[in-house]
């Protein structure tokens, strides 16, 4: 575009008066000195004529503004192409455009502005060229860029919520810890999307915190670690680092965490701490600079804080869930399932049984003569003998059989898939078992402990539930009657009395 700056004056002989509307050398004095870059083109598309205010703004001297390209040449290399385009598509059809790009100021910085050019046209109608006016949007820009992101970090935060709040909610309706594992994968790849995070849980004693949950990570696999080697669990709170080579890192769990940098949250609930959230922080960019305006790792570090709020709270509520459930199915002496658990359990294997057409047995189990022996040795002995027998149920069932404290010194032992003969051989292996206990009790060793052992198999022996514990009933009585320290199938039609102890 070749540029031609044109300063209008006042011809010899022209009169008017000074701020009449038809002076001409009033709209001169505008056109010159108007506060807005103004502009005249030709019908060929040079410019004719170009203001102060032009001048200023560039820099431009005069004689500069007229040689050809002036204009380009102060346009921002990357708007050229397309300013260029928008110009010319417009002159060949003659209609009116608006452009923006950046324009190159005096101090060189490049300010956004936006050119208007209406077409002008003689008294004939023939088209002339444009009249033109640029102005600063620099400002206006800003704005609407800072609106932009004010829009997206809104949308981005309604995001998170919406995500932890479906977090949560699939966090409630686990029943187990290991149930926790696919939930926390599918909404930690929608938090964290492909960064490597971690969770580690405090083991039982509490003296380890051990591996959970690696996501996206490429690092060696977890280990195990004291929780004194993490800095987020001494300090209590977050914990951010970057790993520079040949300096040395504050937390000595730091080589570990991260390849270059990373964060650590602890996660606690009611008072406890529970484990530790950590997420890479790896080519981050500047966020890791705590003078930054907000950040990914701001972002980050906020939606952390909320993750290992929600991902405690929920673990530890299972952990309690469990440790009630527990409590309200076992039995606090032996550890065995109670009578409770026994008779839900029974219940529900007898359907299965009965659907699947396949044997279970029931064996019924009394120690003998136990009154007598916690009458010798007092309550605090027979509380011994019964924890050991309760060991050694457990120690001999097979690993889908439920042992189970019937009351007192009875016990049961719902062993699944088994036919009687199957049964026989495991109650002897108990009974054979039950008298090798050898207790230490105020320096004399109790023994001499023997189990009386009866069984029913359903559906041989009985139609429900009643009858199959009533039938198992009867052939422990029976080897009671038969001298104690025996294993006794049910034998339909045989007749036994009630055998105490």
């Amino acid at each position: 575009m070749n540029i031609a700056v044109v300063y209008p004056r006042r011809e010899p002989g022209e009169s008017g008066s000074q701020g009449s509307s038809s002076d001409p050398q009033l709209f001169r004095d505008v056109a010159l000195n108007a506060p807005t870059m103004l502009w005249v083109s030709d019908e060929h598309g040079a410019v004719v004529f170009q203001n102060e205010q032009y001048l200023r703004f560039t820099g431009l001297s005069a004689a500069q503004a007229m040689a050809p390209d002036s204009w380009l040449n102060v346009v921002h290399p990357e708007d050229r192409k397309p300013a260029m385009q928008a110009y010319t598509a417009a002159l060949k059809v003659h209609r009116a455009f608006a452009v923006e790009y950046r324009l190159r100021q005096h101090d060189g910085r490049y300010r956004d502005v936006v050119d208007r050019a209406q077409p002008r046209h003689d008294a004939a109608g023939q088209f002339r060229g444009y009249i033109g006016a640029t102005f600063d949007i620099t400002e206006r820009k800003q704005q609407e860029e800072a609106l932009r992101a004010s829009t997206m970090a809104i949308e981005n935060r309604s995001h998170e919520l919406n995500v932890l709040y479906a977090l949560k909610s699939d966090l409630q309706v686990c029943r187990t810890i290991e149930e926790t594992r696919p939930v926390l994968i599918h909404y930690g790849e929608q938090l964290f999307l492909t960064r490597p995070t971690r969770i580690y849980l405090h083991n039982n004693s509490r003296d380890l915190v051990e591996p959970f949950l690696n996501l996206n990570s490429e690092l060696d696999p977890a280990e195990m670690f004291p929780p004194e080697q993490c800095w987020a669990l001494r300090k209590g709170k977050i914990h951010l680092e970057q790993v520079r080579a040949g300096k040395p890192v504050m937390c000595p769990n730091g080589t570990r965490c991260g390849r270059t940098a990373y964060m650590c949250v602890p996660m606690a609930a009611f008072g406890e701490t529970i484990g530790v959230l950590q997420v890479d922080l790896t080519n981050i960019g500047d966020g890791m600079t705590p003078a930054s305006t907000p950040t990914p790792v701001a972002d980050l570090e906020r939606v952390g804080l909320m993750a290992a709020d929600e991902i405690g709270t929920a673990i530890e509520e299972l952990k309690l869930r469990a440790r009630l459930r527990n409590q309200s199915i076992r039995d606090p002496l032996t550890l065995l399932f109670n009578r409770r658990y026994f008779m839900e359990t029974l219940e529900r294997e007898v359907y299965r049984a009965r659907q699947g057409r396949r044997p279970l047995a029931l064996l019924m189990l009394d120690l003998d003569h136990f009154k007598q022996f916690n009458d010798t040795h007092g309550h605090t002995g027979g509380d011994l003998v019964l924890k050991e027998f309760g060991k050694v149920l457990q120690a001999t069932v097979r690993g889908g059989d439920v042992a189970c404290r019937y009351g007192g010194e009875e016990f049961a032992v719902v062993m699944l898939d088994c036919p009687s003969d199957g049964a026989a051989k495991r109650a002897e292996e108990i009974r054979n078992a039950t008298m090798k206990i050898a207790s230490e009790y105020h320096g004399a060793t109790l023994s001499g402990v023997t189990t009386s052992i009866g069984i029913a198999v359903f559906p041989d022996d009985a139609d429900t539930i009643e009858q199959l514990i009533a039938r198992a009933d009867a052939a422990l009585y029976a080897a009671k009657a038969a001298g104690r320290n025996r294993v006794q199938l049910y034998v339909a039609g045989a007749t036994t009395g009630n055998s105490a102890d």
